[in-house]
């Protein structure tokens, strides 16, 4: 059956489920439908007092009105500021390490240098944004994770499973990964905190024993119709293996005014990150290699609800220089510079057209450039066109259909078009179901790179990809849980590939992909349960089962097969007294090849009044494993910390 027939499957399959579920109640009022959708704690039919649903976050799409959680007709995850506290991590990347279904493949500690990969993806298939406004860079997929943005400016981190390429247009093929920033000033906003860590290792090269270390101070201020916030870290490790040190320095901004009858929200920032680069894309040679990956990026958007109306525009600007050298000690023998840029505009326009009904579309401009000594001078330019409908049916039902027109200066006209269906089936359970093409265009070390073991490919082609999945969830007050399964075929799969071992590695469309899998997860707030002074708080599960199959397989690959077959992540998080807290982390992997490990690792907090103390123990069963190619990932590692927070 090929990729149209299955769509089409799908689609009536949709329509066939609403068809049935119709009860005849027509009287929702579309205040009662807005309230619902946007997650507010009261439904229309209320569940018993036991399983009544608590409040739940919106989704921060920027089309049409929000959704939340339990209604959205797709897989999403959410990681909180809450989360983030209890989690012993010191970086966005370190976070993702604990979401089922993410793979977050780090050479090194601390995120120096992240591949960030969904349900079975490359990392080129994924994207990357920070309050609705991508993160690509043009010349590869490695930088998408060299954020300006501190882990301490975020508010939620949000996770959509599967093709995003409706919405967020190309390369969201296997899915989006949404920062969210935390509001500008939060009543006065004033911190300052610092963390410093050891394995108690020596490196035998310098005789110095390895650490990390890290400060961040920021101050904010907020106004009746404004808020303003300034952040600045520096996070430097000298590794924990020879040629692993990483050196961290950001600056952000975020702003929020009120004025044209609407919302201007405002960023910008910039990271330096330097990192030694033993083995990270030229084994056994590149021991000696560095790289300094420096991104800049400013961005601005506008929001005005006026009656029915929804009007959204932002402008943004994205600049990244990479500096890489093969041996440190002698940059004449090998060295390449890239620099890339990226900007574009939009807008957005939607309207409740019906006491059900809601349409809204809009255009998207966006230009991409490149200049490197081994990439050479290119550019290329997108214009999107995109259209969106939503319907919600009397028993808590909606259905999201729309599509996304690209064209592309490089590769002409791509249409993503795709459909969402949440269902009420009974009691709060729903399902969900959706459905989606997507394409991944090239990007400029696909095309253009030459290397010490790899060379381009000018000739390539864009991937394209069908997604479908389909599951429950069900929402109470404690717990929530969520199943799914999903099928993605890839077409023009784009891999390095070789006939031999002695060949170099060169990008081709030349595979077809099928990734299939299971997605499974829970989480229980405990009621306040004591037990010899132990207070249960809080317990999550989640488990991603993936299966690929490379239906020509004849060359020997490099990513295509990399995936996580078992992947189990798990948390559990008690009180002892009044204002100490533990949190117990558990981390299970199993690649496609067979690499298999476990990590353990432990937070303990105390917070009294404005300050905060922690204690972090990461990889206490000193597990050997690695993450990418050939680079051991750090043993067990110790690390203490304090906050000072003043509103």
């Amino acid at each position: 059956m090929n990729l149209k027939a299955i769509f089409s499957t799908a689609v009536f399959t949709a329509v066939f489920l609403l068809l049935f579920v119709q009860n005849g109640n027509a009287q929702d009022t579309v205040r009662d439908i807005q309230l619902r959708d946007i997650g507010a704690a009261k439904l229309i039919t209320p569940l018993p007092i036991t399983e009544r649903a608590l409040p739940e976050l919106q989704i921060s799409e920027k089309r049409l009105y929000g959704q939340s959680i339990s209604s959205a007709g797709r897989n999403v995850q959410i990681i909180t500021s809450e989360d983030l506290q209890k989690l012993p991590v010191q970086t966005v990347s370190e976070a993702l390490t604990y979401i089922a279904g993410v793979d977050l493949r780090q050479r090194g500690v601390m995120g120096g240098q992240s591949d960030l990969s969904i349900q079975g993806s490359t990392f080129e298939q994924v994207l990357v944004l920070v309050n609705g406004i991508p993160m690509r860079d043009p010349q590869t997929g490695h930088h998408q994770m060299n954020l300006p943005f501190d882990i301490n400016t975020i508010e939620r981190i949000e996770i959509l499973k599967g093709s995003a390429s409706r919405i967020y247009g190309a390369n969201a093929m296997a899915g989006a990964i949404n920062i969210i920033t935390k509001n500008p000033g939060q009543n006065g906003r004033a911190y300052v905190s610092t963390f410093a860590g050891s394995n108690f290792e020596t490196d035998t090269a310098s005789g110095e024993m390895y650490y990390q270390s890290g400060i961040r101070a920021g101050v904010g201020i907020q106004r009746p119709k404004s808020g303003h916030q300034v952040d600045v870290s520096y996070l430097n490790t000298n590794g924990y293996r020879y040629n692993s040190q990483n050196e961290q320095s950001r600056v952000n901004y975020l702003g929020r005014i009120q004025a044209l009858k609407g919302t201007f929200n405002l960023m910008g920032g910039a990271v330096f990150n330097d990192f030694g680069a033993n083995s990270f894309y030229a084994p056994p040679y590149d021991v000696n290699s560095v790289e300094k990956v420096t991104t800049t990026f400013g961005g601005a958007s506008y929001n005005l609800y006026k009656n029915q109306w929804h009007v959204y525009s932002n402008v943004y600007w994205r600049y990244n220089h990479d500096d890489y050298i093969f041996i440190k000690d002698n940059p004449s023998y090998y060295r390449n510079n890239h620099f890339g840029s990226s900007a574009g505009a939009e807008l957005h326009v939607s309207r409740q057209i019906a006491n059900r009904h809601f349409v809204g579309g809009g255009y998207e401009s966006r230009g991409e450039l490149i200049r490197s000594n081994n990439l050479g001078k290119y550019e290329r330019y997108y214009h999107s066109f995109y259209g969106e409908y939503r319907m919600y049916f009397s028993n808590n039902t909606t259905l999201t259909a729309g599509a996304n027109a690209q064209y592309n200066t490089d590769f002409g006209w791509n249409i993503y078009p795709g459909l969402e269906l949440n269902m009420h089936v009974y009691r709060g359970l729903r399902f969900f179901f959706n459905a989606g093409l997507s394409n991944r265009l090239p990007s400029y070390t696909d095309l253009y790179y030459d290397g010490p073991s790899n060379i381009g490919n000018a000739n390539l082609q864009p991937e394209n990809a069908f997604n479908i999945e389909g599951g429950f969830k069900r929402t109470y007050t404690r717990i929530s849980w969520q199943a799914s399964g999903f099928v993605r075929d890839v077409n023009n799969f784009i891999d390095f590939v070789r006939d031999s071992a002695n060949a170099d590695f060169q990008p081709r469309n030349f595979q077809h992909v099928q990734v299939k899998g299971a997605d499974v997860s829970a989480s229980y707030k405990f009621r306040n349960i004591d037990w010899y002074r132990v207070a249960f708080t809080a317990a999550r599960v989640s488990y991603t089962y993936l299966d690929a199959a490379l239906l020509n397989d004849n060359l020997e690959s490099k990513y295509a097969l990399e995936h996580l077959r078992h992947q189990l992540s798990a948390m559990f998080s008690i009180r002892t007294g009044k204002n100490l807290s533990h949190s117990f982390t558990f981390r299970y992997n199993e690649r496609f090849k067979g690499q298999e490990y476990g990590v353990l690792d432990y937070r303990i907090a105390y917070n009294h009044n404005k300050w905060r103390f922690t204690g972090d123990v990461t990889n206490i069963l000193d597990r050997e494993y690695k993450e990418v190619g050939f680079i051991p990932m750090p043993g067990r590692w110790f690390r203490i910390g304090v906050e000072f927070k003043l509103n």
